[in-house]
């Protein structure tokens, strides 16, 4: 069967096409019949007797009324059978015999064109007849072709459907992977591994172009965390107490939304969606998100609920990791990463340093950092974190304390009793090789960072109180 690039989209049956008729005949049945016509009589008159044709058995005219019947059918066969007739009978009646009477006379003037116009009819039907089967034929084609083209168009649509179920399911078993990767994050004890993890949570749920973290500090709203931001974009990074943002969002605790038309006047271009970040069970309110660009396709009334949801989750989240942070530095050691907490580091490093005054000894202190690139996952940072605590086991002396503690840009802290400076910048050595050896290879850009200061320096010179 023929496709639709074989066969016309719409072919036409004759009744459909359009052809040039004149009072119901083809028109190129009539010129057919004039031309034909015309030669035949001028064909007689110049090189005949005259007579157009009478003696002629069979009759010239023949030739039009079969051909006008068998190719256009009855109406115009009979046609051409009229004009045959006029044209030998007109003025061109033969004359009656002295012994034939009226009947035998018209008889024998009628006797053609009486065949005439019963051939016309016969072969004219027939023609018509197949007409009708071949428009029959053509029609149920044209409603195969038709069928076939809407049944290839619903494929084609239905295809392009399960593509995008197909796409759909696989981001949404993505989504539903990094939510979850994202809610481990969140559950960690560490302010700044939350601070990322409520980022990663924000982008897996509800996949903002640009998002923003802000933390309340005194009396105004600072920027913690901005995601996707360029340096084009002239977003606020701070709203004071006075702001009408500061004032809708932590004031009366509510969602500011751009399908609001109040709400877009206070957002003023700063976003689509903020919302505080509120601890239910404390009622404090510790923060703002907000949403600074958002699909056209991703905002709707589902995504205002979720948004809702998840700042009450990242607020519970937050407060956590910062109860945890306080208790953690007012003891006197952290289990999460196993060294010593701030909150004793400055007791102990002055008992350390009077203790090597009085006993005459040098007191040494390193000071470590890891570097981490951008893209680094935070499994890849507390594996790295992992090898800087096995470093540390390994390398470090019973009497050396390592303590868990931010100073500068240095994030650890270890107080090495009994060692010089020099004999520090070897211990340095030895735990950067030591870092290094352990970690993995394909891990590039993570480095250990290390600086050496002096705590106490003894003078053998001067006077020790001495004893015990």
């Amino acid at each position: 069967m023929p496709s639709a690039a074989d066969v016309p989209k719409h072919p036409l049956t004759d009744s459909d096409r359009k052809v040039l008729r004149i009072l119901g005949l083809r028109f190129s049945a009539i010129a057919e019949l004039t031309i034909f016509l015309v030669l035949a009589i001028a064909a007689d008159f110049y090189l005949g007797d005259g007579d157009r044709f009478w003696d002629v058995a069979p009759h010239p005219f023949w030739l039009i009324v079969i051909a006008l019947s068998v190719q256009y059918g009855t109406n115009e066969g009979i046609f051409a059978a009229v004009c045959c007739t006029t044209a030998l009978l007109a003025w061109n009646l033969p004359d009656q015999g002295v012994g034939q009477d009226l009947y035998d006379y018209l008889f024998e003037v009628t006797l053609t064109p009486i065949m005439w116009f019963a051939a016309s009819v016969l072969f004219g039907e027939l023609r018509v007849r197949q007409i009708r089967e071949r428009d029959e034929l053509r029609r149920g084609l044209n409603a195969a072709i038709e069928r076939e083209r809407v049944l290839s168009q619903r494929y084609r649509e239905l295809d392009t459907i399960k593509d995008r179920l197909e796409e759909r399911v696989a981001g949404q078993l993505k989504t539903v992977y990094s939510t979850y990767q994202a809610a481990r994050e969140i559950e960690s004890l560490g302010v700044g591994r939350v601070l990322l993890g409520m980022s990663n949570l924000v982008e897996s749920i509800l996949s903002p172009k640009k998002h923003s973290i802000f933390l309340l500090k005194g009396t105004d709203l600072q920027s913690t965390f901005g995601k996707g931001w360029s340096r084009k974009d002239t977003y606020s990074r701070a709203f004071d107490s006075g702001s009408p943002l500061f004032q809708t969002v932590i004031g009366r605790q509510e969602i500011v939304t751009i399908a609001d038309p109040v709400g877009e006047k206070i957002l003023d271009g700063e976003g689509v969606l903020a919302g505080p970040l509120i601890d239910h069970e404390t009622g404090e309110v510790v923060g703002m998100l907000k949403i600074e660009e958002l699909g056209f396709l991703d905002y709707n009334l589902g995504t205002i609920e979720s948004f809702r949801i998840l700042c009450e989750w990242l607020a519970a989240a937050y407060s956590n990791a910062r109860n945890f942070e306080r208790a953690k530095t007012q003891a006197a050691f952290d289990p999460e990463i196993n060294m010593m907490s701030a909150g004793i580091y400055d007791r102990m490093s002055k008992v350390m340093s009077a203790v090597a005054r009085r006993v005459g000894f040098d007191v040494s202190m390193l000071l470590f950092q890891i570097s981490f690139p951008s893209d680094a996952t935070s499994e890849e940072r507390r594996e790295r974190i992992r090898d800087l605590g096995v470093a540390v086991e390994t390398v470090l002396r019973n009497t050396d304390v390592v303590f868990n503690r931010r100073q500068g840009d240095y994030d650890y802290t270890v107080i090495l009793p009994n060692t010089s400076a020099e004999n520090a910048d070897i211990v340095a050595q030895k735990m950067r090789r030591h870092f290094v050896e352990s970690g993995d290879p394909d891990q590039a850009g993570m480095e250990l960072k290390i600086a050496v200061q002096a705590l106490y320096t003894h003078d053998p010179q001067s006077k020790s109180p001495g004893g015990t």
